[in-house]
């Protein structure tokens, strides 16, 4: 079943607050994944302005939120850029991808959770070190999912090796021949 996630209520005046910080800041939501201290400094920074107590994970999700539904303003070409993102071989990609599967797609979660997930995404890295033997802290992996999903590598929910002739339960009750 999907994690659902109640997204925070910031007043209107809070929002445009949030916005110029956004654009002070000039790190593209997505972004913040591969840098956690840039993150954190600026989580710190809107709750001090705000005077609010948001986690880092409540607000990316709600920038991101915004972001999908077309209420978040866009920096262009006038962000930072980004960091470099981890390099992993085939194998080890490979591995990465089909972790992801089976601890985020096939709970129905799509892979923004990554980003709210503290726990799923530790998950992660503990078994991509037990599956490939190299350690990688788990922002980075979180990272590298994100670039991976951007270039539309990444399982959709409920689409990971289904068949495009595989018509399920359908032919219960047809003949075979």
């Amino acid at each position: 079943m999907a994690t659902r996630r109640k997204s925070i209520r910031p007043e209107r005046h809070d929002r445009e607050l949030l916005i110029k910080l956004y654009q002070k800041w000039r790190i593209p939501i997505d972004q913040f994944e591969g840098r956690p201290d840039d993150e954190a400094a600026f989580v710190v920074e809107w709750n001090n302005l705000a005077r609010r107590t948001d986690s880092a994970a409540d607000l990316m999700h709600y920038m991101k939120t915004q972001r999908k539904r077309g209420l978040w303003i866009k920096l262009g070409d006038d962000h930072e850029p980004a960091p470099p993102v981890t390099e992993l071989s085939a194998e080890e990609t490979e591995a990465l991808v089909d972790i992801f599967y089976e601890n985020v797609t096939l709970l129905e979660n799509g892979s923004d959770v990554l980003a709210y997930d503290d726990e799923i995404a530790s998950l992660i890295a503990k078994e991509f070190e037990a599956e490939t033997g190299r350690f990688i802290p788990s922002h980075l992996l979180v990272a590298k999912l994100t670039a991976l999903r951007k270039r539309g590598l990444l399982p959709k929910v409920g689409n990971r090796g289904k068949d495009k002739d595989d018509i399920g339960f359908n032919d219960i009750g047809k003949a075979v021949i």
